[in-house]
């Protein structure tokens, strides 16, 4: 079964890089989290400027070493990865993550 979850994310993943303890290439289903909580609808000013909205969900395939506080750069820009749980398919398992985009100045 992992075989046919390794093949799907190869040929329908997104390639993203993951930065952890070491850097490392991989593909990825990536989406929004399109949520009309409170959360997601204000726009929040710092110091700095506007800081970044929504949340975001991240499936790695199984066997990849993706931790909370780990960042996730895609389509050039860096997500900071908020939570991680293993998934069971009907093809086999996968890696779950739910992500949020960091502002600017950690770029």
């Amino acid at each position: 079964m992992r075989q046919l979850m390794d093949r799907i994310f190869d040929r329908y993943g997104s390639e993203a890089e993951l930065q952890g303890t070491q850097a490392q290439r991989i593909r990825v289903f990536f989406e929004s989290v399109n949520s009309k909580s409170r959360q997601n609808m204000q726009i929040h000013q710092h110091l700095l400027g506007q800081l970044p909205q929504g949340q975001y969900i991240c499936r790695f395939p199984a066997g990849t070493t993706v931790n909370p506080g780990d960042t996730l750069k895609y389509q050039g820009r860096y997500y900071r990865i908020c939570r991680v749980e293993e998934m069971p398919g009907p093809a086999g398992s996968f890696l779950w993550a739910l992500c949020v985009r960091k502002g600017s100045e950690a770029e």
